[in-house]
């Protein structure tokens, strides 16, 4: 498994990364796998590549912000994003494209990192199920 080190890659990109974070913990880079980080899901996308990717800007996407004082989790500057097309679905939020020499990383500073290797991704919103469905906010 590849992996880069938290440290590094906060310098490189830009971030602060809170005291409480392990700063010399390595960061995985997973290909074509599901992953999780708090109330985001991405898994493989399996379709060809969706239109509308663009490269990810240098500041990075907002993929969910924070709320209620939660924090953003930020996809940081590689790879290409396209935003959901249809603005009536809550639950999916757009799709990652990472190039085959590439990694891209997605911030949050509770969560810390998660790096994705090669591959198409769709990020989606947890939901969770009630007396109502209703998304999960953390």
């Amino acid at each position: 498994m590849i992996t880069e080190q938290l440290d590094v890659l906060a310098e490189r990109f830009g971030i602060e990364v809170p005291p409480e974070l392990a700063h010399e913990l390595d960061v995985p880079i997973i290909s074509g796998k599901p992953q999780r980080q708090g109330d985001v899901f991405w898994e493989p996308f399996l379709a060809p590549d969706p239109i509308g990717l663009e490269p990810i800007p240098p500041s990075g996407i907002p993929v969910v912000r924070g709320e209620n004082g939660g924090n953003t989790h930020l996809l940081l500057p590689t790879g290409a994003w396209a935003p959901a097309s249809d603005s009536r679905d809550e639950v999916v939020l757009g799709t990652l494209r990472v190039a085959d020499d590439e990694a891209a990383y997605l911030w949050h500073p509770e969560h810390g990192m998660v790096g994705f290797g090669p591959g198409t991704y769709v990020a989606k919103r947890q939901r969770t199920a009630m007396q109502s469905i209703r998304m999960i906010e953390d």
